[in-house]
């Protein structure tokens, strides 16, 4: 397979298109071998692009001819399969459509194709991209490159099984409820949650006309930390908002040591015994060598309160995805069989079909509140610099477990109580998250973290914890 691209980051790829060390064509050929040598095993993506090699070699002429390109021009990713595209099927994992090609990309795919992106073909995707694992009704199920009898976790299970694996070095994540945060733990590579309200997302779905309005964002997710930023920076660019904080120039902007708060319990989860210590170790290893200052602290806000909140604002904008001509009972059996009754027992079923019911009135309630929790979440960012705490109480789950009541060291726990503590209630903060790994259990599974800043802080907290870590 000549020189091994896929140990390379982005950012070297990038250069080595930029002074024409290598080509489009080469990178992307040596992604397609590498898919198709380690693919089978893992099923992390599912649909190849058959023109990739046709567009690569098009970007190659064109830098050739000296034509003036964007930063990312030829370099080949995959992209999850919830971003609507037009020449790529976009299934969201539903059997009815299994052929579905939507009438014209979502704002972010075309944006990365001005970008001169060149993609490789779909990650997995649970089904309709709604779950914490990698499983769904058109293709084998997407396991964990570390153990495959271990979720990769979801939405974003493929994305980041893909990096994880070398498949490909940088992907597109969606997150409301964890699925780029927690991929990144289960499969040990780098997410963003962005900010919410910054990057379009209403026209995500296998048909970009209406979709998400609060709480559901995109974000990058690559194997290399310094890599988000490739697709960060363009999207700055490309969707320039004034309250965005940037983080140039960088002398001026970071600061070090960091004031850190942490807690490691919320709703009642807690890590298990190795997953503390590892993030204990990790923070006092930064502790240590002057990089941070570390209090234990989180913002005061009600997170069950949050939680109930949470299901009410999905549940109702789920409940708008479907026909306004479809009955409302109708409409909750279908979203119940679809996507509710197979998350098995636990909160959030019953509470996201009390939201499907909710009326608007009470669904702008419920937003009222999660604005009031932003602004106290922005008072507590006037303290600390960053906020972090685990991402799961464990390492990936077996994909057996997934729906069941759990055996934890919690004690018996409904599937959808145990993965969604850490992740539901801090998706209504509106902050970014980045999730990175902090080290590996006895039997080799990442453990990941989520460190939250103020809300469009997005570039600047990332800025920041490469130069930690760099320096580190």
């Amino acid at each position: 397979m000549g020189q091994d691209y896929h140990q390379l980051s982005a950012h070297e790829l990038v250069t080595g298109l930029h002074n024409q060390s290598w080509s489009s064509e080469m990178l992307t050929q040596h992604f397609l071998e590498r898919i198709a040598e380690a693919n089978p095993k893992l099923h992390a993506l599912h649909t190849l692009n058959p023109h990739a090699l046709e567009q690569a070699r098009a970007m190659d002429t064109r830098r050739a001819a000296g034509e003036k390109l964007p930063a990312l021009a030829g370099l080949p990713i995959s992209l999850k399969d919830a971003f609507g595209s037009q020449d790529l099927r976009t299934t969201y994992g539903l059997a009815p459509l299994a052929f579905h090609r939507a009438r014209r990309d979502s704002q972010l795919v075309a944006s990365l194709k001005r970008a001169g992106i060149i993609f490789l073909g779909r990650s997995a995707v649970p089904t309709a991209s709604f779950d914490w694992n990698c499983r769904n009704q058109l293709f084998a199920e997407c396991v964990n490159p570390h153990d495959p009898e271990r979720v990769p976790g979801g939405s974003s299970g493929g994305a980041a099984s893909a990096l994880a694996a070398g498949l490909t070095p940088l992907e597109l994540g969606s997150d409301v409820a964890g699925s780029i945060r927690y991929p990144a733990h289960c499969c040990g590579v780098y997410g963003l949650r962005t900010s919410d309200g910054w990057l379009p997302f209403g026209d995500i779905g296998p048909d970009p006309q209406h979709g998400f309005r609060n709480l559901a964002v995109a974000g990058p997710m690559a194997a290399h930390l310094s890599d988000l930023s490739l697709i960060l920076d363009w999207f700055a660019a490309e969707f320039p908002d004034s309250r965005l904080q940037s983080p140039n120039p960088l002398t001026a902007q970071l600061k070090s040591p960091l004031k850190l708060a942490y807690s490691d319990e919320l709703l009642g989860l807690t890590p298990d015994n190795e997953s503390h210590d590892l993030i204990k170790n990790w923070l006092n290893d930064l502790k240590d060598k002057g990089q941070v200052m570390l209090t234990k602290a989180r913002p005061d806000l009600d997170y069950a309160a949050l939680h109930q909140d949470w299901a009410m604002i999905v549940g109702y904008e789920q409940n708008q995805l479907l026909p306004a001509a479809m009955p409302g009972p109708f409409k909750r059996r279908f979203i119940d069989q679809l996507l509710l009754k197979r998350l098995g027992p636990g909160w959030m079923r019953p509470a996201m079909l009390k939201g499907m019911a909710v009326t608007r009135q009470e669904y702008l309630s419920a937003i009222a509140r999660c604005r009031s929790a932003q602004n106290k979440t922005d008072r507590f960012f006037q303290e600390f610099d960053a906020w972090v705490l685990p991402v799961s109480p464990s390492a990936a789950l077996k994909r057996s477990e997934c729906g069941t009541l759990l055996q934890t060291h919690l004690g018996p726990m409904a599937y959808t109580d145990y993965l969604s503590g850490y992740l539901c209630p801090t998706a209504m903060l509106g902050t970014p998250a980045l999730a990175l790994p902090v080290g590996k259990t006895h039997t080799g599974l990442p453990i990941g973290v989520q460190i939250h800043g103020p809300r469009f802080s997005d570039r600047l907290l990332l800025a920041r914890f490469e130069q930690i870590l760099a320096n580190s």
